[in-house]
């Protein structure tokens, strides 16, 4: 029974509903009216409301990626898959966030960032002007920032 609690959205009714019945089939129709009513409203409530909030604030996961890893889990290796399918996809979505934020080029200065039109790297800054930064190779420009002629003419 704790392993089909497990479940989500279903899980919780797998326990009380039929242990309810149990209690009715026995003659105890009192506690049997009280857990169907505890399991509808409190548990059930909880379970399916309170549940997902708690794992999406610690975990950081979408409920249905959550569901996918438990049932994908299950299937892929078997009862291991409850518990070891939600960490694999917690850890993939972990990596492929720390992969887009190390290689985001959101963060590169403008000098180097790649124009999507040509793609080539771009020379100047969004206004217009030169790019600062390391000048391109080619003759050394005098100390005064004015070319020199030095053809003679």
């Amino acid at each position: 029974m704790v392993v089909l609690a497990l479940l989500p959205l279903i899980g919780a009714s797998l326990v009380w509903a039929p242990a309810s019945g149990y209690l009715f089939v026995i003659g105890d129709t009192g506690l049997g009216i009280a857990l169907f009513l505890y399991g509808l409203v409190v548990v059930s409530l909880v379970d399916n409301y309170a549940r997902p909030i708690v794992i999406d604030r610690e975990a950081e996961l979408n409920p249905a990626v959550i569901l996918v890893g438990v049932f994908g889990g299950t299937y892929a290796i078997g009862l291991t898959g409850l518990f070891i399918g939600p960490i694999v996809l917690a850890v993939f979505v972990t990596t492929i966030e720390a992969f887009d934020d190390e290689y985001s080029t959101d963060e590169l200065p403008v000098s180097q960032a790649v124009d999507s039109d040509t793609g080539s790297e771009s020379g100047a800054e969004s206004d217009g002007t030169p790019a600062s930064g390391p000048a391109p190779d080619g003759p050394p420009e005098s100390g005064d920032g004015n070319a020199v002629d030095e053809s003679g003419g």
